[in-house]
């Protein structure tokens, strides 16, 4: 498929979501106004010099938006805080977050996160139902992600990931 079939493939994705929101489709108000998401798409997979000043804004931007998005956890209730995070809502995000591009150790590390924090979510929440077993589960699990994401590790980097996640190799 050709670099504009693909764009054009992404632009009616996306405006498809957009529309699902709230009907006005790609115009839509959020992080990006309709004239960045235009040139987002049309610059897929581009880099260099003359869109460096437009990545650079617009990563400052998305950090900024995070931040945002851990706010808005912190201070809705938590009807609010589910209408908007959820399974539907989350899982294209994280889909395209872990397998955009080829697998990486920043992939990897990303993965383990989620699968640490949610054991632990998910520990938390049951705590007084787990049987010894599940717990031992659950700890096997934590283990087994920290080890798979070490096998993904340039060299360089698993001597300081042994030490901050303190778990045996076999």
């Amino acid at each position: 498929m050709d670099n504009k079939t693909e764009v054009l493939k992404l632009r009616e994705k996306y405006r498809q979501q957009y529309v699902n929101l709230d009907k006005t489709g790609f115009n839509a108000s959020g992080l990006f106004v309709e004239a960045t998401r235009n040139k987002l798409l049309d610059m897929k997979d581009s880099s260099g010099g003359r869109q460096y000043r437009f990545w650079h804004k617009n990563r400052k931007r998305i950090k900024t938006a995070l931040i945002d998005l851990q706010l808005f956890l912190e201070i809705a209730n938590e009807k609010n805080v589910n209408q908007v995070f959820n399974e539907e809502t989350l899982q294209p995000f994280v889909g395209a977050l872990l397998y955009r591009y080829k697998y990486n150790s920043t992939k990897s590390k990303i993965a383990q996160l989620f699968i640490e924090i949610g054991f632990s979510y998910l520990y938390h929440a049951n705590r007084g139902v787990l049987t010894p077993s599940q717990r031992r589960a659950i700890e096997d699990a934590s283990s087994l992600s920290k080890q798979l994401t070490f096998l993904t590790l340039p060299e360089e980097e698993r001597e300081k990931y042994k030490i901050r996640f303190r778990f045996p190799l076999a």
